[in-house]
């Protein structure tokens, strides 16, 4: 019979040595999931936005309510949108681009750490204006 060498603890040591590393990738899979969810959040609301100042009836203030409706699990006051031309303005036949930016420190615990600091995810859509001339 050969002899055992002794090995306790060993286990345990790499154990201890590897847990940081992915505790790092469990988290980092976590926030680069979120980030793409709330990138497809934020072109919805920006598809969705466009859809509503395209239509002949509408304002500068429906088309920001109808963003914000879709800006999932960011508050409000941290959605920067721009549209242009207003759509009260535009003729029939204008084009149309909503934007919809959020800050990426809005939207994870660790935006500056991942994605550097004033990073912002956005989306822009162009549509038509609809109606006759």
């Amino acid at each position: 019979m050969k002899p055992q060498t002794q090995r306790t603890g060993a286990a345990a040591v790499e154990f201890a040595l590897i847990t940081p590393f992915l505790f790092l990738m469990l988290i980092g899979m976590v926030e680069f999931g979120r980030s793409l969810m709330i990138h497809q959040s934020v072109t919805a609301a920006s598809r969705a936005a466009a859809r509503e100042a395209v239509l002949p009836s509408a304002t500068v203030e429906s088309t920001e309510a109808i963003a914000l409706d879709h800006t999932l699990q960011i508050p409000d006051e941290d959605v920067v949108i721009s549209i242009t031309p207003d759509p009260s303005q535009a003729n029939a036949g204008d084009m149309i681009t909503v934007t919809v930016e959020v800050p990426v420190e809005a939207m994870t615990k660790m935006g500056e750490v991942w994605f550097g600091n004033g990073s912002t995810i956005s989306a822009k859509s162009s549509m038509r204006k609809e109606g006759y001339q």
